[in-house]
């Protein structure tokens, strides 16, 4: 040991037997994490979503983690930032750490407090703000579904909490072999800037530029859905809309400088399935009465695309009311007691139906941070084969299109009523604007997702 003489003994002890049992001052192995100092990364900087019975870490300075763990109080860490199956109204001590290639770091902690258990109001059947869904995206677990583009709760394939189906064709995703790409539904955490307010999560629904199968242009698809405990003469349904940066149909002009017929993205569908068949395949004459709405547009401007398909189970023909519709001529006589629909045109001010040139997609649903709040009410025709049903819809509560006249249950031997019973948000895209090469993908983002079993009191 420097500084001692080599022939000076301390208490029977060399320099060189001192030497050999002092400890080390730091040891920064892997295999010494027990020891002295803890070298993962520093404790993580954080902020928090939470409902009644959730609470969710939203990392904002993860100093080099890899990945997260965490607990609430002295519990057993877990993997991830969601700890769930808390109580409403209680406070915990939510801590958050980092892992890296060495190992656990420093730990961070906050009292939260959780929400209050919300009330559901009279008539709500089935509400989703998506805040206290697990992270979940649609080929995340496709290793072990039972169909990749059917996955069904009923046999055994993971969903998210309160749906029952799911189908989706994604080209290109992490799990796919594309790690910067997209699985066409995500619910996550790390989307938080995606979903209404800035904070929890959002159903965010990616389009791919992409034949997938499909020549035709239908080959970006995905759907979620929710099947009603119960069939319903009529339902209401609503959910806040926001498109991406770059959604191709933002830039003024982008589908008339191409295919004529625009393109199309299904967003909506209001149905009834026998719960026998398949929900998705219409030829299995397990569907109908259905309704669709598009989100579509073409050389002549910015569309609402309706689809009437009468019941019962069956044949597929279609209502003669449906088609590409424009939000001024033809919105005349559509609003409320037959006036003409009066839609607000975000960008120039008044109402779109007063605009003489073709309406951009801003104009409706405004610039990229916009939330657009969309109703649609469905109601069956009185008895099959007369044609007094109903469809109304409407854009930021003011009233966009009337439907009087629909018979949504055509005459039938049996005279069978089937009601509706299922809602699927997200659909199948004709959207081809760029090769497959490209890899293009847009996104729209769902949230505040709810089904009543009647229009909500004051909505005209």
């Amino acid at each position: 040991m420097p500084g001692i003489p080599a022939n000076i003994t301390i208490a029977g002890r060399t320099p060189a037997t001192i030497k050999g049992n002092l400890p080390p001052l730091i040891n920064t192995l892997a295999s010494a994490r027990g020891g002295f100092r803890a070298t993962g990364p520093a404790a993580p900087e954080f902020t928090v979503s939470k409902t009644d019975t959730s609470i969710t870490a939203l990392i904002t300075n993860g100093y080099g983690a890899e990945s997260y763990e965490s607990r609430v109080g002295s519990g057993a860490w877990s993997a991830g930032l969601t700890v769930s199956g808390l109580t409403a109204e209680t406070a915990y001590a939510m801590q958050v750490r980092g892992i890296d290639d060495v190992g656990a770091g420093a730990v961070a902690s906050e009292i939260v407090t959780t929400n209050a258990t919300p009330v559901v109001p009279a008539g709500v059947i089935f509400s989703d703000n998506y805040d206290a869904q697990d992270d979940f995206t649609s080929t995340m677990h496709i290793a072990t579904a039972s169909d990749e583009q059917q996955q069904r709760r009923s046999q055994g394939d993971i969903l998210p909490t309160g749906y029952d189906w799911l189908y989706q064709t994604t080209a290109w995703s992490p799990e796919k072999g594309f790690p910067d790409k997209h699985a066409s539904i995500e619910i996550l955490a790390a989307n938080a800037d995606k979903a209404r307010g800035g904070t929890g999560k959002s159903y965010v629904h990616w389009r791919e530029s992409t034949a997938n199968r499909r020549p035709s242009g239908w080959g970006s698809d995905a759907q979620l859905i929710k099947v009603l405990d119960a069939d319903y003469e009529e339902l209401y349904v609503e959910f806040y809309i926001r498109f991406s940066p770059n959604w191709y149909q933002r830039e003024p002009g982008a589908t008339r400088s191409g295919d004529r017929f625009g393109w199309a993205s299904k967003l909506l569908r209001i149905g009834h399935w026998d719960r026998q068949g398949t929900i998705f395949n219409s030829q299995d004459e397990a569907l109908n009465p259905r309704f669709f709405w598009d989100y579509k547009e073409d050389a002549f401007g910015l569309r609402n695309s309706f689809t009437f398909i009468e019941g019962p189970p069956g044949r597929n023909d279609k209502l003669d009311q449906g088609g590409s519709k424009n939000y001024q001529s033809m919105a005349a006589g559509r609003g409320v007691n037959g006036a003409d629909a009066q839609v607000s045109d975000v960008i120039n001010g008044g109402y779109v139906i007063d605009r003489v040139e073709d309406i951009e997609h801003e104009q409706v649903f405004g610039p990229t941070e916009t939330w657009t709040k969309m109703g649609f009410w469905v109601k069956l025709n009185s008895a099959p084969g007369v044609a007094d049903g109903q469809m109304q819809m409407w854009i930021n509560d003011q009233r966009a299109w009337t439907e009087t006249s629909l018979a949504w249950v055509k005459a039938n031997p049996d005279n069978a009523m089937p009601k509706w019973n299922y809602v699927a948000l997200g659909g199948n895209s004709n959207f081809l604007p760029y090769p497959d090469e490209d890899q293009f993908e847009d996104w729209c983002a769902f949230d505040d997702h709810i089904i009543r079993d009647s229009k909500p009191e004051g909505l005209v």
